[in-house]
């Protein structure tokens, strides 16, 4: 018997309707490789969340001439790295994140193979890192990439060819065209 709102109803069996206290355990001690790899992947993409912002801010502070302290070459280069961090890297490793935990959740289980969720983890944070070589490659001094202009709704600009988006979501002129008027 149970006793809900000081009803009794019958359930067949002894046990109370929720699990006691002592007996849950948080995810990070059910599943501790899993939750190592879910922090990571929350890590970085606060960390990109917090970059982005900054990025968005500055971006904003010189477009608007109330703080300029960055030049007007390289405002494409913020633009490009707001949009990015932003847009791909901070949910990428989010969602990456998320399903991790929810899968490990739902399942009830650890991985069997954490290190097939490790190589994962390390290669987007490879291609992460390529991205970003190819995004601050166009600003310096020297390199023969172009400055970057990629995430951006204004004028189009020259890309660097490193930067691997998918078609559509770069509003960048391809090189030997000539810009608009």
């Amino acid at each position: 018997m149970a006793t809900i709102d000081d009803t009794t109803t019958e359930t067949g069996t002894d046990e109370e309707f929720a699990t006691p206290p002592e007996d849950r355990q948080a995810f990070v001690h059910r599943y501790p490789s899993s939750a190592r790899i879910v922090r990571w992947c929350f890590a970085v993409a606060f960390v990109a969340l917090a970059g982005g912002g900054l990025f968005g801010a500055i971006q904003a502070l010189h477009r608007t001439g109330y703080l300029r302290i960055i030049s007007d070459a390289d405002y494409y280069t913020i633009l490009t790295g707001h949009g990015v961090l932003m847009v791909l890297v901070f949910t990428t490793f989010f969602i990456a994140g998320l399903f991790l935990w929810a899968v490990t959740d739902s399942l009830e289980m650890d991985l069997p193979r954490p290190q097939l969720s490790l190589a994962w983890f390390g290669l987007i944070l490879f291609g992460t890192g390529l991205a970003a070589v190819a995004i601050i490659r166009g600003r310096i001094q020297g390199t023969p990439a172009p400055p970057g202009g990629l995430f951006s709704l204004s004028a189009p600009h020259h890309a660097p060819a490193l930067l691997p988006l998918p078609p559509g979501l770069s509003l960048a002129r391809p090189r030997g065209r000539p810009p608009h008027p």
